[in-house]
């Protein structure tokens, strides 16, 4: 069996995947890139119009590299383009805003600083990093 690692994967490379034409293979490669890559294969379930039935199918057929995510510096991002994220609401973007404050901190301070439920901080944590030093 193929398995198709989704973080490097081109549109063509996922038309072998059950169920997915051109119009679905085109939207997952949008929203990976959105995303900045996937963290799991359940990132899927977001991609607009890819039935769950699709994803839970595809599963055994693709593999997910977490070590490609491209995250956010947290200590220089704009709120606006964290917005662009989907994984960041208004909400969650004002929280990580304010807990970021002036001056450099480590990200574990700030995330516990913004008070965002587990669920949140499970969904935001891996598309954020600092990259200035103290």
């Amino acid at each position: 069996m193929i398995r198709i690692q989704l973080n490097k994967a081109d549109a063509q490379d996922l038309l072998v995947l059950p169920g997915v034409g051109p119009v679905l293979s085109q939207r997952i490669v949008r929203f990976r890139e959105a995303l900045g890559g996937f963290q799991d294969i359940d990132d899927l379930y977001d991609v607009f119009g890819l039935d769950s039935s699709v994803v839970d199918d595809e599963k055994s057929w693709v593999t997910v590299d977490a070590t490609l995510l491209r995250p956010f510096c947290l200590d220089t991002v704009s709120f606006r383009s964290m917005l662009r994220h989907p994984r960041f609401d208004v909400e969650t973007t004002k929280k990580l805003m304010r807990a970021r404050g002036r001056g450099f901190q480590a990200l574990d301070v700030i995330l516990l600083r913004s008070r965002l439920d587990s669920v949140t901080l499970h969904s935001v944590q891996p598309y954020l990093r600092m990259c200035s030093e103290p």
